[in-house]
């Protein structure tokens, strides 16, 4: 064996031998730059991936909102809060009980009580829907089976939860495994975004399409209005989709921005927790400028 003046080591009949240890440093520096590269590419497709998914959830749930609303002939979209009285005695003085017994009557004109709601085989129960429950209800149908899952409504106009016979199936299609209940025991679900980590808040504009509600508290947002717009009735706030609903998601961080006052002209609008947020009225992350 030689060693040569450069640091190569030979055989006597001139066969190199192996790798130096500079070498060896080099090639592994290499690799480690080449890793870190592909790292962050990958990292930053994973992340783009999240928000095309988002976007689309948000887009086919707006559709099925769309296709929910055509099928009842409905004058207006879903209400993003509902009470479901299951032996149908709603009372006329709680607003909520005035707005839920409407609706359902104009969904549903023919309806007799009691209904199964929850599909649990008791029907004599109350059930208030927030706005993240009310659009797996209304766009998947009544929960059957244990775990529940959104099974449809029935085609009997008398009893939309009847679980015999004909069904008009699910609007959306659901990915069971998103589907969550907020608490123990609850067959009402909500579906959690395509960054599973929070449900997809839905908001329904009322009455004169200038009035929303805050109908997803427990997830801690509500609906967004322009910026500089009051609150009287000459000056009324302008919500965006002002004559339909707004659907949010947490975006990648899991946190909801509050709502309130935003323009889509000014990203420094937006409060920081919803810098990521994604919805049915702005065409990028909330917090991307667009004029």
């Amino acid at each position: 064996m030689k060693t040569h003046d450069n640091g190569q080591r030979t055989t006597d009949n001139g066969q190199r031998l192996g790798f130096t240890l500079i070498e060896l440093l080099v090639v592994m520096a290499i690799i480690a730059v080449l890793a870190s590269l592909i790292s962050a590419a990958v990292f930053s497709a994973l992340k783009n991936a999240e928000v095309t998914r988002a976007s689309s959830d948000i887009s086919q749930l707006s559709t099925s909102l769309e296709s929910f609303k055509s099928k009842f002939s409905l004058k207006r979209y879903p209400p993003s809060q509902i009470r479901l009285r299951e032996n149908g005695a709603y009372t006329t003085t709680n607003a909520l009980d005035v707005e839920s017994a409407r609706f359902i009557q104009e969904w549903w004109p023919r309806i007799t009580y009691p209904v199964d709601w929850n599909g649990d085989g008791v029907a004599n129960q109350v059930h208030d829907l927030q706005g993240d429950q009310a659009l797996v209800f209304w766009l998947g149908g009544i929960p059957r089976g244990t775990p529940p899952v959104p099974a449809g409504f029935s085609v009997d106009p008398r009893n939309p939860a009847l679980a015999t016979g004909d069904q008009i199936q699910p609007f959306f299609e659901f990915r069971t495994n998103r589907l969550t209940a907020r608490a123990a025991g609850s067959r009402f679900l909500s579906y959690t975004d395509a960054y599973n980590k929070r449900p997809y808040a839905y908001f329904s504009a009322y009455r004169a399409g200038n009035d929303y509600m805050n109908d997803c508290p427990a997830l801690g947002v509500t609906p967004y209005f322009e910026t500089g717009t009051g609150t009287s009735i000459t000056n009324p706030r302008r919500y965006f989709k002002p004559d339909s609903f707004q659907i949010i998601s947490a975006g990648r961080d899991g946190v909801f921005g509050p709502g309130g006052a935003w323009s889509p002209r000014n990203a420094s609008s937006i409060n920081a927790n919803g810098r990521d947020d994604q919805s049915s009225f702005h065409d990028s992350l909330m917090g991307v400028t667009r004029n």
